[in-house]
């Protein structure tokens, strides 16, 4: 049980039927935005967050990401209070992030799910990322005190994989240990 009496569960289905009322009220026009800005300059996937116990929780994410702050705000005023913002201040001198960043996330299995139920099928690019993160949350949905098991685990692979095809790691995320393997 959590705050308030409330168990884990139920917050999962307040937030997520929350945000799938949001998604479904917005306009065509709006949900097609949305859907664009995963595509060009989102991205769907499975973070990780290092806890203090030594412990590490792994959290679907959508994020949404622009040097243009008030894109990302309207972006923002769709999504509503579920999402959160920041911003990652500019460094002149490196020539690699020389410009301010600005992202909006989607985070947990709760509003992460509830995206993709309403909004993944019309994914293209992301699509294959979007299909295995919402089953990741399918699986995690009634579980989220116990240990990953190895179907999540090979989910998680699969989705960095995804995420890195071709790119820094070509195609291998360097994981070795953070999953218990």
């Amino acid at each position: 049980q959590g705050a308030g009496g409330l168990t884990m569960k139920v917050f999962w289905r307040s937030s997520k039927s929350g945000m799938e009322e949001r998604l479904r009220t917005l306009s065509q026009f709006h949900q097609g935005f949305l859907v664009c800005f995963v595509e060009t300059d989102g991205s769907v996937s499975i973070g990780v967050r290092h806890k203090r116990t030594g412990h590490i929780q792994l959290v679907p994410q959508i994020r949404f990401t622009s040097t243009d702050k008030a894109l990302l705000d309207y972006t923002f005023s769709l999504l509503g209070p579920l999402a959160k913002r920041w911003e990652s201040i500019g460094q002149p001198d490196n020539p690699k992030r020389r410009r301010t960043m600005y992202t909006v996330e989607l985070s947990g299995i709760g509003p992460v799910s509830a995206f993709l139920e309403v909004l993944g099928c019309c994914l293209i690019g992301r699509k294959e990322r979007g299909d295995l993160v919402l089953r990741y949350c399918h699986l995690r949905m009634g579980n989220f005190h116990k240990p990953y098991s190895t179907e999540e685990k090979e989910l998680v692979v699969q989705i960095k994989n995804l995420n890195h095809k071709g790119g820094k790691y070509g195609g291998q995320y360097p994981w070795k240990g953070v999953l218990g393997d």
